[in-house]
């Protein structure tokens, strides 16, 4: 980690973009004043907060990581009726050890291209300069090199976005392998090598901090991100179903804002997401109370629309006593049900990372 005006070098300079409102939900209130726990339908959540930052579920900010080989439970039980999805994985050093990352969403659109991974135009609402940074190095590379990561979970600017910036060795200086962003600012001083900020956001959760990925042959395998970054591996994570304009997708939750919230969805606590404006991202929506059987999450975007983004901007839903629940399966049905008096929709604080995952 960078710390002071290291950390600030590391960042995209920029001013934060304002963002208005603008949601077709009607009522908005903080995360804590719904009662973050979110409950959905059946899905029971027992974590006591903070970052899920290896494969068993932390619960303080600075849990030990995890034993290697160990399956991952990054967002179990955050949602109902969960399954599992494996996908390409890739260690990464931060501050000379290594964690795993998974690449799933990248703006613009070309750097969506170069990690493979789904475009989110929603992003561009992110100042870069808000997020920790990553290091790409370009050309020539010592042996064993990996992509460098400026944060990781437990550390108060984590954010699964990264601002990425290119490193590139300079002519004659023989490249050594490079385990920190404080280790590559500090040869950029030297004139040894070049770090050049881009506008790139790219959506790379840490799935294991000092840990090993485990995948397993029963779980659909998915290839986002796939070759994107060196020395790909696989992971498997908890997966589950949500709606979209009435047919079924796959998400899979890794990181959430504020604390509360990312214990309630067992992800890693990503600090720097609260420099997101909520209203500036697509929605999505949780029934507490009374469900009707099958009743799972509600996106109101997917990978391929306008607006879509991992990060989903939490709406609590609630049937309204004497309404007999039937089984929601998209946002304008349900907000034409709020229309009708039948329910109750309440906007939250609360930013969830749930990326979406391609059908194969």
């Amino acid at each position: 980690m960078i710390h002071s005006e290291c950390r600030s070098k590391a960042r995209l300079a920029g001013s934060r973009r304002a963002w208005g409102g603008g949601g077709r939900v009607v009522k908005v209130v903080p995360a804590l004043a719904v009662g973050v726990t979110l409950t959905v339908a059946a899905a029971a959540c027992s974590s006591a907060g903070g970052p899920a930052r290896t494969s068993v579920p932390a619960s303080s900010a600075s849990a030990a990581a995890s034993a290697p080989a160990a399956m991952s439970t990054l967002g179990a039980h955050s949602l109902p009726a969960q399954t599992s999805q494996t996908l390409p994985a890739f260690p990464a050093f931060y501050d000379a050890h290594k964690d795993v990352v998974v690449v799933s969403d990248a703006y613009p659109k070309a750097a969506a291209a170069t990690f493979h991974a789904n475009y989110a135009p929603s992003l561009g609402a992110v100042n870069p300069a808000s997020q920790p940074a990553w290091y790409i190095v370009r050309g020539p590379a010592a042996p064993g090199q990996l992509v460098v990561l400026g944060s990781e979970p437990g550390e108060s600017d984590y954010s699964p976005l990264w601002s990425t910036v290119i490193v590139r060795w300079k002519p004659g200086v023989t490249p050594q392998v490079l385990t920190s962003d404080s280790m590559i600012l500090d040869l950029a001083k030297k004139g040894q090598l070049t770090a050049t900020k881009t506008a790139m956001v790219v959506n790379s959760t840490v799935t294991a901090v000092k840990g090993t990925p485990a995948s397993s042959a029963a779980a659909p395998a998915s290839t986002l991100g796939a070759g994107s970054l060196p020395a790909q591996t696989s992971q498997t994570l908890p997966a589950f179903p949500a709606f979209y304009d009435a047919h079924k997708d796959v998400v899979v939750v890794s990181d959430a804002y504020p604390k509360a919230a990312a214990g309630t969805f067992h992800a890693n606590y990503a600090p720097s997401l609260g420099a997101v404006k909520p209203a500036s991202q697509p929605a999505w929506y949780i029934v507490r109370g009374s469900a009707a059987p099958g009743q799972i999450a509600v996106l109101g975007s997917e990978p391929g629309e306008s607006d879509y983004s991992p990060l989903w901007q939490t709406v609590i839903v609630r049937w309204k006593p004497g309404v007999t629940p039937q089984v929601l399966t998209s946002d304008n049905m349900i907000l034409d049900l709020a229309k009708k008096g039948q329910l109750t929709v309440t906007k939250t604080t609360v930013i969830v990372n749930a990326t979406v995952i391609p059908k194969s």
